[in-house]
């Protein structure tokens, strides 16, 4: 209830004065309207309370609230604005005024009128009573001043604050709420918050009613994690403190401090499937390796025995089918180091258009007739410095899941694209780098995923296909290839709704020509080579591959052992060929002491499974000094010949 029969509004806008003479307390109060450029000089011999609109130019009412306060000094003055500003509220103060009334406290005006007036009149009470009154004025000025700072640096703190904070009643009826819960929960404005029910904050009524449960029975919940959603139904993941209060009236209110938690949650997921990606990629890789050396032995007995037999001999065509089955396994462990991101990559300069048209006839013919390809190239899209293979074997592994998943046919788009990661993306994505990447994206219009499908999609041998038709390997490799490449990969599906794969490779930072490998080569030669493996079966398996081509070979087991071949020097040698990861001694190792030994012998490795920390110390000098377990006779002689013959 207004303590004033009588309010005078200075304002230009119609509106308001509708909306006062609605308000509970002020139905019996005459509302008095004059227009903020009119004389209201007549108003202010009037005893009642002054309401002074500050919009739509606050400053243009100071003048107004001082003629207010000198004319009329009994009677209460309020300013009204639509949102509280800390400096206008210091400006209005020190103008006269009692206080600011913004629109979060409007429907409260005749109670903080009557605590308004209650003030003032005590104030006024206290100035008025003569000397003898003059210290319990000077100490009313005082405490009025002090209250009304305490209550701006606590208004502060809320407007500030950058947890989302907010009260409500038991009900659920949000009474009041900070610019941050605004933001975090996507409201337009605090008005379009206030009187909004809690409940649709939350992604069912079970999450709700039980956090309202909890919180009735312990009043407090400290570091409470609860799932929340915005009003565009973006999923909120919070952590927040929820307390249950009771009011001098004995009316119950819940406050809540809520911290949008939910980029930090997505990054906690990232790091775990990482975590989990990299020792799936160890496992996958520690096994390729063993299981090249076993292919490179049985794959090289094979041909020599093969050669050593007639045409015509019946036996040969069943070695023929068990030397087929080796190369397809061959092919298995390759995709398992391309996921475990431990194969040698071959980069060169490339337009990523080029390599897309190149494509195009191949594409065509993998994913059938009843699917429509489109391509979206950007014509000035950026160089970048990749493998042509390993990239062309990810277009082809995406559009072939795009394929799949399209039974009935559909649309395949493959687009081209500038991109430039910031800093802000960089922060909700774990492992990037920021800088200049070129994307590529395919996309379909299948059946889609859903997000438990999609949190083991880069998994080796996961596979939503019937048994017998995938392998399990092609989204792996692909994850593989790119990150190894030092790309960035993502996905973005829901079920009937299609997918789309986005690719960013980094662009490339300078110009570089690669020197490629000879066309042509002689398929043997004269020289010495030393050959130093600890696997007994591939050194002598190597060894006799490398006497066919007419080679003179030495062998050594370990580092030490070639070193002091080495130094007895007892025949010249051309070439060590040796294993990059053996015990002891590394293959890097041993060439760095061969330098000081032998400068002028040549050194090539050989390896089933490399890792990307020897890469990157040097062991990979040129794509010519290295040979992928397991290899041919033709490809060992070959690039054996091309290392001799390289100056």
């Amino acid at each position: 209830m207004s303590p004033y029969s009588r309010v005078a509004v200075f304002t230009d806008r119609v509106e308001l004065c509708a909306q006062l003479r609605q308000l509970d307390g002020f139905r019996d109060v005459e509302v008095v309207v004059y227009p903020k450029g009119r004389d209201g000089s007549a108003v202010f011999a009037q005893d009642g309370a002054f309401l002074i609109d500050l919009e739509p130019d606050p400053r243009s009412s100071f003048d107004l609230i001082r003629t207010c306060r000198t004319r009329a000094c009994q009677s209460c003055v309020l300013a009204f604005a639509e949102a509280a500003d800390p400096d206008l509220v210091d400006l209005i103060l020190a103008h006269g005024a009692e206080g600011l009334i913004d629109r979060s406290s409007f429907d409260s005006l005749p109670d903080i009128l009557s605590v308004a007036s209650q003030r003032h009149r005590s104030h006024f009470a206290a100035r008025a009573g003569g000397p003898g009154h003059e210290a319990d004025a000077t100490q009313a000025e005082r405490t009025e001043r002090a209250l009304r700072a305490s209550e701006e640096r606590y208004r502060r703190f809320f407007e500030q604050d950058l947890t989302g904070d907010f009260i409500a009643t038991v009900d659920g009826k949000i009474l009041e709420c900070n610019p941050a819960f605004v933001r975090m929960f996507g409201f337009a404005t605090g008005a379009d918050a206030r009187g909004a029910s809690l409940e649709k904050l939350f992604p069912n009524n079970e999450s709700y009613q039980s956090l309202m449960a909890r919180l009735k029975t312990e009043r407090l919940l400290e570091y409470c994690i609860v799932e929340m959603k915005a009003l565009d139904g973006r999923n909120v993941h919070a952590v927040g403190n929820f307390i249950a209060h009771q009011e001098p009236d004995s009316s119950e209110t819940i406050t809540g401090y809520v911290f949008d938690n939910t980029d930090l949650k997505r990054l906690e997921e990232q790091f775990r499937q990482a975590q989990k990606m990299e020792a799936v990629g160890q496992l996958a890789g520690g096994i390729a390796h063993d299981f090249n050396n076993l292919l490179t032995g049985i794959m090289g007995y094979l041909r020599l025995t093969m050669d050593r037999m007639a045409p015509e001999d019946p036996v040969k065509s069943d070695l023929m089918e068990i030397r087929k089955a080796a190369e397809r396994a061959s092919w298995l462990t390759r995709r398992l180091l391309a996921f475990s991101r431990k194969q040698v990559l071959v980069p060169e300069l490339m337009n990523l258009n080029t390599a897309v048209e190149e494509m195009t006839k191949f594409l065509h013919r993998i994913i059938g007739e009843n699917i429509e390809l489109r391509m979206r190239q950007r014509e000035d899209v950026w160089i970048i410095r990749a493998d042509r293979s390993q990239l062309e074997q990810v277009i082809v592994n995406l559009a072939v899941n795009a394929r799949d998943a399209m039974p009935t046919g559909g649309k395949l788009v493959i687009e081209t694209a500038n991109a430039t990661l910031d800093h802000a993306y960089v922060k909700t994505h774990l492992g990037v780098q920021p800088g200049e990447y070129v994307s590529l994206t395919v996309s379909d219009t299948g059946i889609g995923m859903d997000k438990a499908v999609m949190s083991r999609l880069f998994e080796p041998f996961f596979t939503t296909k019937e048994p017998g038709k995938g392998t399990g390997l092609g989204l792996a490799t692909v994850y593989g290839i790119v990150k190894q490449s030092g790309g960035h990969i993502t996905v973005y599906s829901e079920p009937g709704r299609g997918s789309a794969f986005r690719v960013y490779l980094p662009r490339a930072s300078r110009q570089a020509t690669e020197n490629g490998l000879a066309a042509a080569a002689p398929q043997g030669g004269r020289e010495t080579i030393l050959l130093v493996e600890d696997e007994v079966m591939v050194r002598e398996m190597t060894a006799r591959m490398l006497q066919w081509g007419g080679y003179e070979v030495i062998q050594a087991k370990d580092g030490p052992e070639a070193l002091r071949i080495c130094k007895e020097g007892s025949t010249p040698i051309h070439l060590m060929l040796t294993d990059v990861i053996m015990p002891g001694m590394s293959g890097r190792e041993l060439a760095e002491h061969l330098a000081f030994l032998c400068p002028k012998v040549k050194v090539a490795y050989m390896s089933g499974y490399t890792d990307d920390a020897v890469l990157q110390l040097g062991v990979y000098e040129s794509e010519m000094a290295f040979l992928q377990k397991p290899f041919t006779l033709e490809s060992l002689l070959k690039r054996v010949r091309a290392i001799l013959d390289n100056d």
